[in-house]
């Protein structure tokens, strides 16, 4: 079976991050100065996850059909014992089901969405999330680089106002850990040309 390589989450530098985040300018403030602050954009999850930035609108489609396509998710996705849309059940029935038809791609898509691009408590995908796999020829054409973008700064926003009962943000945290590396080097970099000048 394919997998994702594993990456591991480093809690100490997540929850700095975090506590750095300001929601404002959606920026990590590591000091107060000219330098002290790290911006986290589009060209970051397109170096960290390979998504471009450039597409349809994966929230107005959500917005547009996301509460009307509840009703019309088949059966065959939806957990028997819960109606939701189960990480571990799709998994399970993509692999009993062996074929690489458009249900496969369905499923596929709605697994990296719940583990990957947006994931939340780890055991379900939203089902307004069924209404971005629905077509499959239009699943290749969304942004998800901003989509991805989008829900992190979503889910550290209510992390800081105290909106989300679970301390760790929503969405893929490994832009917030990659980060901190890069401005370290940068950060060495810039003292260093200070120095010599």
């Amino acid at each position: 079976m394919l997998q994702a390589p594993s990456v591991k989450m480093h809690r100490g530098v997540l929850r700095y991050m975090i506590e750095r985040f300001d929601t404002s300018s959606k920026k990590f403030v590591i000091e107060k100065s000219e330098y002290g602050s790290i911006s986290l954009d589009h060209r970051d999850v397109t170096s960290i996850l390979g998504l471009v930035n450039i597409g349809l609108s994966v929230a107005d489609v959500l917005i547009e059909e996301g509460l009307h396509v509840r009703d019309r998710i088949p059966s065959r996705f939806v957990s028997r014992q819960t109606h939701n849309l189960v990480i571990d059940q799709l998994i399970e029935d993509t692999i009993r089901d062996g074929t690489g038809d458009d249900d496969f791609l369905r499923r596929s898509v709605l697994v990296l969405i719940g583990v990957l691009l947006a994931p939340d408590n780890g055991l379900i995908v939203p089902k307004e999330y069924f209404a971005l796999v629905e077509d499959i020829k239009r699943m290749c054409l969304f942004n998800w680089n901003a989509f991805t973008l989008s829900i992190l700064f979503d889910g550290l926003g209510k992390v800081k106002k105290g909106d989300s009962v679970i301390q760790w943000p929503q969405g893929n945290l490994a832009p917030i850990q990659y980060k901190p590396t890069i401005f370290h080097l940068e950060f060495i970099y810039i003292c260093i040309l200070q120095l010599h000048m």
